[in-house]
């Protein structure tokens, strides 16, 4: 009897125990639902927002549209220059909903073909798309063409250096990569690559004409091939070209591009530089230059001398006096040159000393030797007075100033 009524009372407290624990799992799950709550509401809150707003915008659009308001006329066929194709280009869009036009004439259709292919596009098509973005298509007004035909033509490298903005969308397997300017090219760059051409081109001519011609070459580089042939290495070899090698020409550069080997066709205008005129043997200084002693050459780039100081015209060399010696072959320069001199230094000279209405003559001794009309440093006889005076005529000279005046 005794045991009883502690068995029983063992599981009333067994009972009491189990119902507190639950009670107390209760109250925790209850208290983590409660702090779910305003996530879930605010989740419950941004569906309903989207909701609203697409049966807004489908609304909208079912209420513009309306039986026949919108007619798409689909051309037959055209030519796309742009990586994405928007409804605009392939269809005349009109109708009464003026404010909705601009939005349905900018939606795009899908990305353009690859260059030189072509690819079709038919009503479904179109009409898949705009479904797409929520416009309703029972009611539109076809016209024109039930197939448009997009026809993708190549560029030309060499003369369209714009860049095409490829959008998100685009499919870039057929994003046409050529009019793009390369990402790293620098003006050294080109520098590089134009003197890595004109070289090559330069020892090819030489090469083939068997001579060493001193060419002027100018060419012009397509942008996507200059980054390589910047490097002197990437170019393998060269052909192309005519004789006499001056003019325009145009030539094949073969190099290699990421282990293939690729071409390009490279402009170039070629002349040969101005001639001058030098010695045909030595000459000595004091000589009066004569027909017979200048040759014209073509001057050479390595004699760095400028264009300017040598002498082209030839009659502007006969009758000069050589202020030095020439060697063979050598270019006379303006400097080499002057009036044939006819006061000698040391010479006896008469002075012509002039003050006013007033010319006064006395005599002297010249200090240097000039031509006609240079300047030269003369001594007056007597008093040893220095003047600066202007070679007038064989042993005559006329005063310009006191020596010491001009230092």
């Amino acid at each position: 009897m005794h045991n009883t009524q502690l068995h029983r009372s063992f599981e009333k407290t067994l009972r009491q125990r189990l119902s507190n624990r639950w009670r107390f799992r209760l109250i925790s799950r209850l208290l983590d639902l409660r702090r779910l709550l305003p996530g879930c509401a605010l989740w419950l809150l941004a569906v309903g927002i989207a909701y609203a707003q697409q049966q807004s915008n489908g609304q909208s659009y079912g209420k513009a549209i309306s039986k026949n308001s919108l007619q798409i006329e689909l051309k037959a066929s055209v030519n796309c220059s742009s990586n994405l194709i928007r409804l605009s280009d392939i269809a005349t869009i009109s109708g009464d909903v003026p404010a909705s036009l601009g939005a349905i004439e900018a939606i795009s259709v899908g990305p353009s073909p690859a260059i030189g292919e072509s690819q079709y596009l038919d009503r479904r098509d179109i009409q898949r798309t705009l479904e797409l973005r929520g416009i309703p298509t029972e009611n539109i007004q076809w016209m024109g063409a039930s197939v448009c035909k997009l026809n993708r033509a190549a560029s030309d490298t060499r003369n369209d250096n714009s860049v095409i903005t490829a959008s998100a969308t685009t499919n870039l397997s057929n994003t046409d990569s050529k009019p793009f300017t390369p990402a790293y090219l620098t003006p050294q760059t080109t520098v590089n690559a134009k003197r890595n051409v004109v070289q090559v081109i330069l020892n090819y001519i030489q090469t083939t004409a068997n001579e060493s011609l001193p060419l002027q070459i100018e060419v012009e580089l397509p942008l996507q091939v200059q980054q390589t042939l910047a490097l002197r290495n990437n170019i393998v070899g060269v052909s192309g070209g005519h004789a006499p090698w001056t003019g325009s020409q145009q030539f094949e550069i073969l190099f290699n591009s990421n282990g293939e080997k690729r071409t390009a066709l490279i402009d170039a205008t070629i002349s040969l530089p101005p001639s001058v005129w030098a010695a045909v043997g030595p000459l000595p200084k004091g000589r009066i230059v004569s027909d017979e002693d200048l040759k014209e050459i073509v001057l050479s780039p390595s004699a760095k001398i400028p264009m300017e100081d040598c002498f082209i015209d030839r009659s502007q060399l006969i009758g000069q006096e050589l202020r030095r010696a020439i060697s063979t072959g050598q270019p006379i320069q303006r400097r080499d040159v002057g009036a044939p001199r006819i006061v000698l230094q040391n010479e006896t000279i008469e002075i012509q000393v002039v003050a006013g209405a007033i010319v006064a003559q006395t005599s002297g001794k010249a200090l240097e030797s000039g031509g006609q009309d240079d300047v030269i440093q003369v001594e007056v006889a007597g008093n040893k007075k220095k003047l600066v005076a202007r070679v007038i005529g064989p042993g005559q000279v006329e005063a310009i100033a006191a020596a010491n005046t001009l230092r």
